[in-house]
């Protein structure tokens, strides 16, 4: 006996009409993948062999290019167009000779400042003054050395020290500035600033600045002008050194 046959559906029907049609869709999207990889790959192949084309290209398919350097910055009017160049210069010191040497007011320095005389390798002046040596500290160093004298009365009294110093600081193309003031018959520079008084001036081959220091700039004349700054400097004496021969370079 055959098993009972049920009448086909709506739904049955409309699957049986549209299974070739899906089957036709199906078999052209296989057939336009196939087509497109097979494209693909010749394109690729035909890139690789191709020589470099000199006409426009796609900017897409350009490989990234190193970011592009900046360009130097322009000197702006009136500044130099080159950075300045800074060199260190060490003075060659000029000795006196030996016998120049005020042995007086040597001898009346302490003995501490006695021997630091003798180690500074730039020489060494001191106010001859009465008063004034007694009291001087010597503090000798590789390319300085340092004086201070200082007030025999903190309250009134003045503070003089004075360096000795062979390094100068050399710029290209800026020539040295010569002082307008004269100071033991060599160019100077006379200052004044907070109550200091200061002068600078080369000698031996050396910078020297010279300060003078009232307790009560104010109150005090020895701190109204310069001139009692220009007399204390003219007072100075050479009381010795290492005699070392060094410098300039």
């Amino acid at each position: 006996m055959d098993p009972p046959r049920f009448a086909p559906t709506l739904a049955d029907r409309a699957r049986e009409a549209c299974r070739p049609r899906l089957a036709r869709v199906m078999l052209s999207a296989m057939r336009t993948s196939i087509c497109a990889l097979a494209a693909a790959s010749l394109v690729s192949l035909v890139a690789c062999d191709a020589p470099e084309s000199t006409g426009d290209r796609d900017p897409t398919r350009e490989p990234l290019a190193a970011p592009a350097q900046a360009a130097p910055a322009q000197a702006a009017p009136g500044q130099l167009a080159r950075p300045v160049v800074k060199t260190l210069e060490i003075a060659e010191v000029r000795w006196p000779p030996r016998d120049a040497i005020d042995a007086a007011s040597l001898a009346r320095l302490s003995e501490g400042a006695r021997e630091a005389v003798t180690r500074s390798r730039l020489p060494v002046l001191l106010p001859k003054r009465d008063g004034l040596l007694e009291r001087a500290v010597v503090m000798p160093s590789a390319q300085y050395t340092a004086v201070s004298i200082p007030a025999e009365d903190r309250q009134h009294g003045v503070t003089i020290s004075l360096q000795a110093n062979r390094i100068a600081h050399r710029y290209a193309e800026v020539p040295p500035a010569l002082g307008r003031d004269v100071v033991r018959g060599h160019d100077a520079w006379i200052t004044q600033n907070e109550g200091i008084w200061s002068a600078t001036w080369t000698e031996h081959g050396v910078s020297y600045v010279l300060e003078l220091e009232c307790a009560r700039p104010g109150d005090d004349p020895r701190c109204e002008s310069d001139a009692a700054l220009r007399a204390l400097a003219e007072e100075l004496v050479f009381v010795g050194g290492s005699f070392e021969v060094g410098g300039a370079r």
